[in-house]
């Protein structure tokens, strides 16, 4: 990317004689923090695949600030703070061979983080750094004081950043082991108090997000004002077509737990293909057939072999105290995990919580079958810990000869040590098609494919400043796609369902107004804008973009898919 000269000469001042900094989060700026974590630079992760810690800083911190920031800045570094640690405490740091710092506007305000990458991650994302980082070696200040500022990553070229458009996103990513070479490391520093920010971590999970939490590290951002009018690039509508084998909603809570009383209903629509609706009930326990109670201990599962029921693709069921029914074992955790759901060895539904049928006083699972059903029922078991009726969950499972299969709940304790995860996955690896809010189903469905499938996905890899080019990524482009076309229009038509035309799901963001065509030659594919350097006065005009990948065999009536659009406002910084 070429960076126009009058912002390398902004940036050049700023570097020399006017650059700044600002301690994120604002409530660590004089004080050493309240807790540590050795993520991301305070480990040679040698025990994951990898790391990834992405950080979303409340945009306060900056608006907030003494003094405030409420223009555009440009980033020149970011810097990570060692914790808080005795005079007579050193380290000898070391180097990673390779590790990415990648910069964002957030997609989503900090409480909405995602376990979703892409979803957290706004149209100017940019990989700021890709190479080696230093740990430099120090000692500590003391307990209490803050501690040296001991990794410094330069931003080179600076990243534009206005926290008026959205809070920051700091993003740090290598791979391991063997990554880390050198001595001895410390811990970041972190400052719970205040931090209004939430952190998304990948380790044993890597390349896929663990969990979310607030343990953002201690950080100092240095940066430089900004003057002239901003290029931006938003996004618009999402790309086609995609399709999910699963569903699920994550309760991170027992609390957040909100499906007391209502039912699911999956109804077959082809082979491995489902309608999710909201419908469904309780079956009385003995409706179906004389119930027998497992023998089921805490963490426990037991192999049902069918005798007059039937349900396609299946002999038994394997079904599992804490919640769940699977075609074949998936083992037996208590911990609801989005990623073992959706990478699970068999098939498996789940309203999935720690339950203990063990406990004296506890409800039992019931199993019950006949040619019309087959049944399963959660009647009144008591959560792990439980120590009373208040611990009490009913829940049911039916299955039928179609394939058609109802979740149902009755009441549930919203007690008990984890959460709830209430879904369905295929066995095998699946895509995560995100957490559905599924008491606010309503009259709405679920659909389910046989297959997973991305939809097409357009990026605005630079931003449209007058004298450059505006760089664009076309990505998940299908391994049937043959010819693509590139579109730049003045408007946004803002057709959200071509339907019509035979392109159902698909949008169309842009008016028709400068077509390209393209042989597809991969899963990617650049095109880009020369925007004009004069005169001024294209300043704060849109300009707007979509791709078109056709695709054999096609897969609606026009034979063609549609990425999201972009819509980029010219500016000159």
């Amino acid at each position: 990317m070429l960076l126009p000269r009058s912002l390398l000469a902004v940036a050049a001042l700023a570097a020399a004689s006017i650059a700044q900094t600002v301690v994120l989060p604002t409530s660590a700026a004089t004080t050493g923090g309240s807790a540590q974590n050795t993520f991301p630079w305070g480990t040679p992760a040698t025990a994951w695949p990898g790391l990834r810690i992405m950080c979303i800083y409340d945009s306060s911190h900056f608006t907030g600030a003494t003094p405030p920031i409420t223009t555009p800045i440009l980033i020149t570094s970011i810097s990570w703070r060692a914790n808080d640690v005795s005079t007579t405490t050193s380290w000898v740091g070391g180097i990673y061979n390779s590790a990415t710092l990648r910069l964002a506007t957030a997609a989503v305000d900090y409480t909405l983080a995602s376990t979703t990458w892409a979803a957290n991650l706004g149209p100017d994302q940019r990989i700021v750094h890709n190479g080696p980082v230093t740990v430099s070696g120090g000692t500590g200040a003391g307990v209490g004081v803050p501690g040296p500022y001991h990794v410094t990553i330069p931003v080179v070229p600076p990243f534009l950043y206005d926290p008026n458009l959205g809070d920051l996103v700091v993003d740090t990513d290598y791979l391991s082991p063997g990554n880390y070479v050198g001595g001895s490391q410390v811990a970041m520093d972190l400052h719970l108090p205040g931090v209004n920010g939430s952190r998304v971590y990948a380790s044993s999970n890597y390349p896929n997000a663990n969990f979310i939490d607030n343990g953002c590290p201690v950080i100092q951002v240095a940066f430089a004002p900004s003057g002239g009018t901003l290029a931006t690039n938003t996004g618009l509508g999402t790309g086609c077509v995609r399709s999910n084998t699963s569903f699920y909603e994550f309760f991170a809570t027992p609390a957040a737990f909100d499906l007391d009383n209502t039912g699911l209903t999956m109804i077959p629509t082809g082979l491995s293909s489902y309608l999710v609706l909201n419908s469904g009930a309780l079956l009385p326990v003995g409706s179906i057939a004389t119930p027998v109670s497992l023998a089921l201990g805490d963490d426990a599962e037991v192999t049902q072999t069918f005798t007059t029921g039937s349900f396609p693709s299946a002999t038994s069921f394997n079904i599992c105290s804490n919640g769940f029914v699977s075609i074949g074992s998936n083992g037996t955790s208590f911990n609801p995990d989005v990623f073992t759901f959706l990478n699970a060895t068999n098939t498996a539904w789940r309203s999935w919580h720690d339950f203990d049928p063990t406990i004296p006083g506890s409800g039992q699972v019931k199993y019950e079958e006949s040619a019309a059903a087959i049944v399963v029922t959660w009647d009144g078991v008591w959560d792990y810990g439980g120590t009373s009726a208040l611990d009490a969950n009913t829940m049911q499972m039916q299955f039928y000869p179609s394939g058609q299969v109802t979740f149902a709940w009755g009441l549930m304790s919203h007690l008990g040590t984890t959460g709830h995860l209430v879904g369905y996955s295929p066995g095998g690896n699946s895509l995560d098609p995100g957490s559905t809010n599924l008491s606010a189903l309503g009259a709405s469905a679920i659909t389910l494919s046989s297959t997973d499938a991305l939809p097409l996905v357009l990026t605005a890899m630079t931003r449209p400043v007058l004298g450059t080019n505006w760089n664009l990524t076309t990505s998940q482009i299908p391994a049937t796609g043959v010819l693509g076309v590139d579109i730049f229009g003045v408007s946004d038509p803002g057709v959200l369902d071509l339907f019509f035309v035979g392109m159902p799901t698909c949008q169309l963001r842009s008016t028709l107004d400068v077509l390209s065509a393209w042989l597809v030659g991969g899963a990617t594919h650049n095109y880009s804008f020369a925007v004009p350097a004069t005169p001024t006065s294209l300043i704060g005009f849109s300009l707007f973009t979509q791709s078109v990948v056709f695709q054999v065999p096609p897969v609606n009536p026009f034979g063609a898919i549609t990425s999201n659009g972009v819509r980029g406002t010219l500016g000159d910084v």
